[in-house]
């Protein structure tokens, strides 16, 4: 198997805010910020809702290709969830991607 060479990578973990509201805003923004994510797929690796037990969205799970903490945080900053409050926290990481089938196997 080839090795993959991974290039930038951060993970950004949004955790959605207490309550109702947030289904309400997911539900009333859902278009728009499937537009803007159109608009940056070329930087997205993989992103999604994050549920619980119960198959609640409790928040979503970008993973970018992005150069810098910086960078990642615009394109999240300019999705219409982050624009309308609905999300508690964000918290931004630098991630490898080490193993697994989405990446094309193994990078050692």
């Amino acid at each position: 198997m080839t090795k993959v060479m991974p290039s930038a990578a951060y993970i950004a973990w949004c955790k959605d805010l207490p309550g109702d509201e947030p289904a309400r805003l997911r539900k009333e923004l859902a278009p728009a910020h499937f537009v803007h994510i159109e608009t940056i797929m070329d930087k997205i690796r993989v992103a999604g809702p994050v549920r619980n037990e119960n198959g609640e969205t409790i928040g979503s799970m970008l993973v970018f290709n992005a150069e810098s903490e910086a960078e990642a945080r615009a394109l999240l900053d300019r999705d219409p969830y982050a624009g309308a409050g609905l999300w508690e926290s964000v918290e931004i990481h630098p991630f490898l991607p080490a193993a697994g089938e989405w990446i094309g196997g193994k990078i050692w």
